[in-house]
């Protein structure tokens, strides 16, 4: 049966979803077998609410009202890296602060660090660019750690800073 449905699972994910819907097709399906054609519908669809988050989060405290879901994306273990990521990264955007963004963008940073037990959606990370991750939560945590650093007095440019990903 799981095979019958997969083509309208795959038309309807190429559609421009809200996240709602797009959480409810990946978590229903999750179990099914069959579904790696599938692989490429769900990393646009990925890409798609990554960049909508990206954007929510560029609007910085005006976004508040967009806090609570974002807070809830990313402390599910069961989301996509990708969304956590970039949910911690608007976060910060929008509140200014780090307190629980930077457990996760440490964690998704240092992919070498996690064991076989981090749990992880297991459709929607399946095939995921760890390096191309990484190299975001990366990102993510330099900025951050950069613009608390230059925060506390005297500490303005200072890059002697270990690694954040580290």
């Amino acid at each position: 049966m799981a095979d019958d449905l997969w083509p309208a699972i795959r038309a309807r994910l190429a559609q421009d979803l809200p996240a709602a819907e797009v959480n409810a097709l990946l978590t229903g399906t999750q179990q099914w077998r069959g579904g790696g054609p599938a692989v490429p519908e769900v990393v646009a669809v990925l890409e798609r609410l990554s960049r909508r988050i990206d954007a929510t989060g560029e609007l910085g405290s005006r976004a508040g009202s967009a806090a609570p879901a974002l807070r809830g994306m990313r402390d599910d273990p069961a989301e996509a890296g990708a969304l956590r990521v970039a949910a911690a990264d608007a976060l910060w955007h929008i509140t200014g602060d780090a307190t629980g963004a930077l457990p996760v963008l440490r964690h998704f940073a240092n992919p070498s660090a996690t064991t076989a037990t981090t749990e992880r959606a297991p459709v929607a990370n399946e095939h995921d660019d760890d390096g191309a991750l990484s190299s975001r939560a990366q990102e993510a945590l330099r900025r951050i750690e950069h613009e608390i650093a230059a925060a506390v007095p005297g500490n303005e440019g200072d890059d002697d800073r270990p690694d954040p990903a580290g």
